[in-house]
């Protein structure tokens, strides 16, 4: 991905305006910071023939597609030593029906399937994973969506757009822009990034499409925290970016595991207990979890984590349960220190 800094261009009052409809247009909203998608382990394939040969043939087909979510390498199934091990897909079949004429469902075991993946010492991506706010942005076509509603040139876009992320296993609260409000003052980006803290996203991916025709034909702006990385592609290469930059930062193997100690404090009720507990048993990094010590309102535990400190700190991070104690001196020598969020 091209990580290269760019510099926002002066915006018009307009101009800002029609982004701010476009925020406020048709929105898909998902509560929090993180989601896990309930088909991350499951596909979709077409099938000739229900015997053996033909199913199996369909499981594998099936295996590689979810190991592309699960792993966040788009290109896996090329590589040759991954397709012998799609190849013995049937045994982590958890099960299987007809989905339609000629197509099939399979949901696989995600036990079964970690194992499998680990053992091939390739990088998982767990269930829980960012929120991405997609902002699609045509300016001369708002006149001409109000006229004529059936008649929507940005349809086949979004598709794309959605179909691509769930491909990807990538979480996305999608919106377009349905009519210009001229007169709205404000840095369209920032505009966006207040509209992803709203609805709970944790990254922006503006599309702006160009006047031009072709596949390539939308210039993309992804806003990560401080981090702004720009590139121009179809409406699916947006959305593939993304996910190469998040599964670079959380898809990890288990030969990358660390041992580590997380101490939490604030701890005052049973229910502050209930919702730590809750947070770090959905934590994928996490691998064990054991209680080392009880003082006050303080507990220390012992972790096994796929990857090191940081990978876990990104986690947490997604979760909104935990704070770190003092930002930018987060691990003591006891470990990482954190909070309940909202603690005194």
């Amino acid at each position: 991905m091209n990580r290269s800094q760019i510099t926002s261009p002066r915006k018009s009052p307009a101009r800002c305006g029609i982004l701010l409809a476009m925020l406020a247009g048709l929105l898909l909203q998902l509560p929090g910071f993180a989601a896990t998608l309930p088909d991350l382990y499951a596909a979709q394939v077409p099938v000739t023939e229900t015997s053996t040969a033909g199913l199996d043939a369909a499981f594998a087909e099936a295996l590689a597609l979810v190991m592309v979510k699960l792993t966040g390498q788009r290109n896996l199934p090329a590589d040759p030593a991954v397709r012998a091990i799609i190849a013995n897909a049937t045994p982590l079949v958890s099960q299987y029906q007809v989905a339609g004429a000629g197509t099939l469902r399979v949901h696989f075991d995600r036990a079964a399937l970690w194992r499998r993946l680990d053992a091939a010492r390739l990088p998982v991506w767990a269930d829980e994973r960012p929120r991405t706010l997609v902002l699609l942005e045509a300016p001369a076509v708002a006149a001409e969506l109000a006229a004529v509603p059936a008649a929507d040139p940005l349809a086949a876009d979004m598709q794309l757009v959605l179909d691509t992320a769930s491909s990807r296993g990538l979480p996305v609260a999608l919106s377009r822009q349905v009519e210009a409000v001229p007169g709205m003052a404000g840095d369209p980006l920032e505009l966006a990034r207040a509209e992803a803290a709203r609805v709970g996203a944790d990254l922006v991916l503006v599309g702006q499409r160009l006047p031009v025709s072709g596949l390539a034909a939308w210039r993309w702006t992804l806003l990560d925290g401080t981090e702004r990385s720009e590139w121009q592609g179809d409406a699916a290469e947006g959305v593939h970016r993304v996910a190469d930059r998040l599964a670079a930062r959380y898809a990890v193997a288990a030969v990358a595991s660390s041992r580590l100690r997380l101490e939490v404090q604030g701890i005052g009720s049973f229910a502050d207990y209930g919702r730590l507990q809750a947070a770090l048993r959905s934590v994928g990094v996490i691998e064990t979890l054991a209680v080392a010590s009880l003082r006050d309102d303080t507990i220390v535990y012992e972790l096994v984590v796929r990857g090191d400190a940081a990978r876990l700190r990104d986690a947490l991070a997604l979760q909104a349960v935990l704070e770190p104690v003092a930002a930018g001196d987060w691990i003591a020598a006891a470990g990482l220190v954190y909070r309940i969020a909202g603690a005194p």
